[in-house]
């Protein structure tokens, strides 16, 4: 992740950023060391993280999904994460982060 180009391209207008976790399409998984780092970058900047997580099951074995919101309380509260129902239903143990945010305007 470029964190250098995308704290140069945060100004007062962005509020939110849409994070696909893993990436579609390439299934790139994010490190925790990404995600505390851009979670940092959003937090300082008041932005809210809309996080598209429906693929979260589709990782190989060497490779583990983080949610961006079980980095922190805080980014759990700046977060909105979007799942499948079919999957949460297969993958019980992610409900407790089924659209867990508090938006603060």
């Amino acid at each position: 992740m470029d964190f250098v180009n995308l704290e140069a391209q945060i100004d007062s207008s962005v509020k939110m950023l849409i994070l696909c976790s893993p990436h579609n399409p390439v299934g790139r998984v994010w490190t925790r060391e990404e995600l505390t780092r851009l979670g940092e970058i959003c937090l300082k900047n008041n932005i809210l993280i809309v996080s598209d997580e429906i693929h979260f099951d589709l990782v190989y074995n060497e490779y583990k999904h983080i949610p961006i919101a079980s980095i922190s309380e805080a980014l759990a509260k700046q977060t909105i994460t979007c799942f499948s129902q079919v999957r949460l239903s297969i993958f019980g143990e992610y409900k407790h982060l089924l659209l867990l945010f508090q938006i603060v305007i």
